[in-house]
């Protein structure tokens, strides 16, 4: 299976996606333009993301898989589980696949899933107990130019020939490709994620507060502390800091999300009135100006398309 596609709807790339249960909350108003490439091999699941706004990103990888996380250029920088990674620095996801992560307005990285089969297989010939033991939990880690180079030149080397099935072997180079990753590991200085800072276990637990309340309850700053046990001057800078929004505008954001999600989910003839005031949007007119302005079109569009 091979696929590469444009989008300019955050949904329609979401439903793309194979494998990967995710949730994404745009940071930025308007479109969001995306590039996905998906390629499966035999035993290696290869993902290319290409991002253009600002993002949260949420969910899980793909089941039956380890997931690497390997920036496409130098220039990559984005915030994952608490951490910040550039463009030189690997990243292997927990054995649970769980995924939270800010991207830029520039997240291009490649995704590289392994089987636990080629796993195993590369393993019983790694020598490094200090690789044995790496790979049971999730890593980040430093790789030279030279290492990254070769590493990214033979994801590219297996894209390359995804569209030709029955014609192209993949299993040779998806087993060097699984070795050159694990053998950086053993030639750099990988380190589990420690824990997270006091700021971040704090965004991270408002988050979650925000996302857990019931439809007909709204979440205000004053809730947000109280729940949180945490100061408003705390919550208000690990927001400006990690999402470059006010706690107030990270709750509207994700709130005009949910009503979006609803609509495209309503059936013919629903009220958007009703639906949004389910989510505290209660004069339809500065409602209505907010919505275009995050997605690009109106509540009435997003509803035509709903199912």
């Amino acid at each position: 299976m091979f696929s590469r596609n444009h989008f300019s709807d955050l949904d329609e790339m979401l439903q793309s996606l194979v494998g990967w249960d995710l949730d994404f909350l745009p940071l930025e108003k308007g479109k969001f333009p995306s590039r996905i490439g998906q390629y499966l091999f035999e035993d290696t699941f290869i993902g290319e993301a290409n991002f253009f706004k600002k993002v949260e990103q949420r969910g899980a990888t793909p089941e039956g898989y380890r997931t690497f996380v390997v920036p496409k250029d130098d220039r990559v920088n984005y915030h994952w589980r608490g951490r910040e990674i550039d463009g030189q620095t690997l990243s292997l996801f927990p054995p649970n696949g769980e995924l939270f992560s800010v991207s830029n307005g520039s997240f291009q990285v490649f995704t590289i899933s392994f089987s636990f089969r080629i796993l195993e297989e590369a393993l019983e010939k790694v020598k490094s107990k200090k690789i044995k033991a790496s790979i049971q939990g999730e890593q980040i880690w430093k790789v030279s130019h030279q290492k990254l180079h070769r590493i990214r030149n033979l994801i590219r080397r297996l894209i390359s020939k995804s569209s030709e099935p029955g014609l192209f072997n993949s299993q040779e180079i998806e087993f060097e490709l699984v070795s050159e990753i694990l053998n950086s590991m053993d030639h750099s200085r990988s380190s589990a994620l420690e824990s997270w800072k006091r700021r971040d276990r704090a965004l991270v637990k408002c988050v979650e507060l925000i996302r857990s309340v019931k439809h007909d309850h709204i979440m205000t700053l004053s809730k947000l502390c109280k729940e949180s046990k945490v100061s408003e001057r705390t919550i208000q800078y690990a927001f400006k800091d990690r999402y470059g929004l006010t706690p107030k505008e990270y709750i509207k954001n994700y709130n005009l999300r949910m009503v979006r999600n609803k609509l495209k989910m309503s059936r013919k003839g629903a009220r958007i009135q009703d639906v949004a005031s389910e989510f505290g949007f209660w004069h339809m007119g500065q409602f209505a100006s907010d919505y275009k302005r995050h997605f690009g079109e109106l509540p009435s569009e997003s509803l035509i398309r709903s199912k």
